[in-house]
């Protein structure tokens, strides 16, 4: 393993370990960022805070894993390497995702999500360390230890800007149809050039920790927005502060919203607030500490507008969630712990294959996570169900009243993702 991989290893280990001393307290690994997108009707989520490329369909009120993606590069101890970063981007009525795992740019046609497919693998002849990905239009946006890189879609850097942020490289933002590039360094807001390529401010914030935390441009007002240790804040681009709103939180990470409302989102590790763009006034709020599970500390944003009405997804530490614009919970799926990984092959069971409409049977079946949550479907039935300390479960259900009819029965483990069916005959 590479230096510049260690250095970025140990930045997550102690942001990692923050988390602890600001009041979360959880076996699993946090999520924390990650992108999403609205496809063919569908919210797709997609992370890759686990060090493989995980994606997340909306189904119903079900946020179900619908697909893994592993690295297919080696490190030096023979590992596999862990991706940093995924962007999701629509092209041509498909659905990719791009990925970088340090050496390499990946991209994977997802448009059928139970089915990845490999597209493309780049990798940078001047020995970039990529560490953060981006899909603007039809340009892609790498953060590495080289500075930021602009690539066209044919794949050929067509610009470049000496800026880096090798510690949390989520924080640059960049807009095509900006003639900025922000920053978020520590506890400095920095203000590139791109036509200058130079700062045209480098302003002081107040960060009590050293994290991930994305800030918003506003292009047609001018404004930016952050949220930092302290405050809600509105700055001009030329890093002069308009006004600020005092938080709940000693914690800032993520403001963004939708340009042509009137109103963003920030989360403040407690939860999200909805705010007046104008003078940051809440509208508001709802805290996720505790919301569809313990543990919750809300950091990464992103929003997505469906029918004319926002979605946000919160990358809410113990789990990802799913809000609607009055930041009322539409879903979510919890992190698995590492210990919760499956134990054996996947397997169901019937006491009988065939039946009567109303009757009871037994499903028996196990290879799932340990202690998950399961989804049972059946004909135009749903149950629910949740595996013991093995993985294993058995539910006693009631055979749905149709007409006869061969049918599945299909259980999907909500956390792991896991799917099997097994044949039914409703007679």
């Amino acid at each position: 393993m590479n230096n510049k991989k260690i250095i970025f290893s140990l930045s997550l280990l102690v942001f990692v370990a923050v988390l602890s001393v600001s009041g979360v307290n959880s076996k699993t690994k946090p999520y924390y960022s990650g992108d999403a997108i609205i496809y063919n009707g569908n919210l797709i989520v997609g992370s890759t805070n686990m060090g493989v490329a995980e994606l997340f369909k909306l189904q119903g009120k079900n946020l179900i894993k619908a697909a893994e993606i592993k690295s297919l590069a080696t490190s030096q101890s023979g590992d596999k390497d862990d991706f940093y970063d995924l962007a999701l981007s629509e092209e041509s009525n498909k659905l990719f995702i791009y990925l970088v795992d340090g050496r390499y740019i990946y991209k994977y046609d997802i448009s059928d999500l139970a089915q990845p497919s490999l597209v493309d693998k780049i990798k940078d002849n001047s020995w970039d360390y990529f560490l953060a990905i981006d899909k603007i239009g039809d340009k892609i946006i790498t953060m590495g230890a080289k500075g930021v890189k602009v690539w066209n879609k044919d794949e050929q850097i067509i610009n470049s800007y000496s800026l880096t942020n090798k510690k949390h490289p989520y924080n640059i933002n960049y807009n095509d149809n900006s003639d900025y590039i922000i920053d978020v360094d520590n506890n400095v807001l920095k203000i590139f050039n791109k036509n200058s390529r130079s700062f045209v401010s480098q302003t002081a914030i107040q960060s009590e920790e050293d994290h991930n935390r994305k800030s918003f441009n506003d292009l047609a007002l001018g404004r930016l927005y952050l949220a930092d240790d302290q405050a809600l804040k509105m700055y001009d681009l030329n890093g002069s502060l308009i006004t600020s709103f005092k938080h709940i939180s000693t914690r800032g990470y993520d403001v963004d919203g939708q340009a042509d409302k009137n109103y963003l989102y920030f989360t403040d590790g407690y939860g999200v607030v909805k705010f007046n763009k104008d003078n940051l006034k809440p509208l508001a709020w709802t805290y996720t500490t505790n919301l569809a599970v313990n543990n919750g500390w809300a950091m990464g944003l992103k929003v997505l507008n469906q029918n004319h009405k926002d979605k946000l997804v919160v990358f809410n530490n113990s789990s990802i969630i799913v809000l609607d614009e009055n930041l009322k919970l539409i879903s979510y799926i919890v992190a698995t712990e590492a210990d919760k990984q499956p134990q054996e092959e996947l397997f169901l069971n019937l006491d009988k294959n065939r039946a009567a409409a109303n009757s009871l049977i037994s499903l028996h079946g196990g290879g799932y996570a340990v202690r998950e949550e399961l989804i049972i479907t059946f004909a135009n039935q749903v149950y629910s169900a949740k595996t013991d300390n093995i993985g294993r479960f058995t539910k006693i259900i009631t055979v749905p009243s149709v007409l006869p009819v061969k049918t599945d029965i299909k259980v999907v483990g909500k956390y792991s993702g896991q799917s099997y069916s097994i044949g039914f005959a409703i007679e």
